[in-house]
């Protein structure tokens, strides 16, 4: 039996009334919590015949990332230059972080149903964003979180991530066989992939150190991909969540796209993808060797964020969202990191 989820702290609903009230909604209005946060909390909120969609972010002592300020300026940013394949941003509240968006009603699109329809509407939703990443205003947005230039940031990041996993503690059985897991197969095979990577940039000619110049760069959903869209009632794909968005490594942003685990996009389409999105950038070949390099390092990270969840401020998050913090939630992750060190070391 699911367990309610808890209210909103008390200072919500007087928050809520002081936005509606700042995009002209002055009648009464009912907040209820919605399930399915993986961060942060989210209402909806109905008022009259209408309904918007109220998020509350989470932040921690362990990760301070700016998370409303990341999505509301990239959703507005993006809706200024009419794409509107994401929910019209409305208001925030700084102070209590609190972001108001238009509520959009759909489905979830089910990982069988990912074909070549949906990658075509995703890829048409970044060529539109990066059409604009020279416009006024793009220069103000900020960096994607953990953005990476270099060969060696991106190296480094998951050596951060690898680390901090040294955090997990004995609690539970899960997070005894995730110990064990990390200690003998996860932390050595990257390890492996880290020292292979460095050579073959040096084989490639790509600069270990050398950042890219920001015509080489990109406006990053981040997070991006199928978990993080909708299906709504005219058929289109409309795509939310941009709490980490900003300026990136487009082949970070590529990487990502075909390494997140809850809805996978097959590897069948990523030459469609390079092909759809290339001609954006100066230098395509340089963009294709960075994606191939740079794809088994992505495919390390998301073993590190699935287990991330096992880590103190990882179940804290998951709280604050509304979901278990322990126990099967993490056995499942365990399960999930087992399948892709196999994909990475292949038949």
């Amino acid at each position: 039996m699911t367990s309610p989820l808890p209210p909103a702290d008390p200072y919500f609903e007087d928050a809520i009334a002081r936005l509606l009230r700042s995009v002209n909604r002055d009648d009464q209005f009912e907040t209820r919590r919605l399930s399915g946060g993986r961060n942060n909390q989210v209402f909806r909120i109905d008022i009259g015949s209408e309904s918007l969609l109220a998020k509350k972010y989470f932040v921690h002592p362990d990760d301070p990332r700016d998370r409303l300020g990341s999505e509301f300026s990239f959703s507005q940013f993006a809706w200024s230059h009419g794409i509107d394949c994401i929910p019209e941003p409305l208001a925030c509240d700084i102070d209590q972080r609190i972001g108001l968006y238009e509520f959009v009603t759909g489905s979830q699109i089910d990982p069988a149903e990912v074909g070549e329809s949906q990658v075509a509407a995703a890829c048409e939703f970044f060529r539109k964003l990066n059409d604009c990443r020279t416009l006024e205003g793009a220069d103000q947005l900020p960096l994607a979180s953990e953005a990476n230039f270099s060969i060696h940031e991106h190296l480094e990041c998951v050596d951060r991530r690898m680390y901090k996993l040294d955090g997990i503690e004995e609690v539970s059985k899960a997070h005894a066989e995730a110990i064990e897991l990390y200690r003998r197969q996860l932390l050595p095979g990257w390890r492996g992939i880290r020292d292979v990577v460095r050579q073959r940039a040096v084989q490639l000619g790509l600069a270990l150190n050398e950042p890219l110049e920001r015509m080489h760069c990109c406006l990053s959903p981040s997070d991006f991909g199928f978990h993080n869209a909708l299906v709504d009632q005219r058929d289109n794909v409309r795509f939310y969540d941009f709490e980490y968005a900003g300026w990136d490594d487009p082949a970070k942003t590529v990487c990502d796209f075909f390494c997140q685990v809850e809805v996978p996009v097959r590897p069948v389409f990523i030459r469609p993808f390079i092909e759809s999105i290339r001609s954006l950038f100066p230098d395509p070949r340089q963009l294709e060797h960075r994606i191939g390099l740079l794809r088994p390092v992505y495919q390390m990270k998301w073993c590190c964020i699935l287990l991330n969840d096992l880590l103190p401020v990882g179940a804290d998050r998951r709280r604050f969202g509304g979901q278990p913090g322990d126990g099967p939630a993490g056995t499942g992750q365990i399960e999930r990191v087992r399948q892709i060190l196999t994909e990475i070391q292949g038949p």
